[in-house]
């Protein structure tokens, strides 16, 4: 995940993880408290016996 901390890493700093992603990149912190805030709401009442991957596809890779 991009975070404050990959970005200060400077030029040094290699994401392998976006090389393995379908996507290409990293994922932002946005994308994964949304996927956090659906399983936590009510709109995720039928959601049963799931596993939500948010890696952006690496695990499909």
């Amino acid at each position: 995940m991009r975070t404050c901390i990959s970005q200060d890493a400077g030029k040094n700093y290699s994401p392998r993880p976006s090389k393995r992603s379908a996507t290409g990149r990293l994922a932002e912190p946005n994308e994964v408290a949304r996927a956090v805030l659906f399983l936590a709401s009510s709109d995720s009442s039928f959601v049963a016996g799931h596993e939500l991957f948010v890696d952006g596809g690496v695990s499909a890779v």
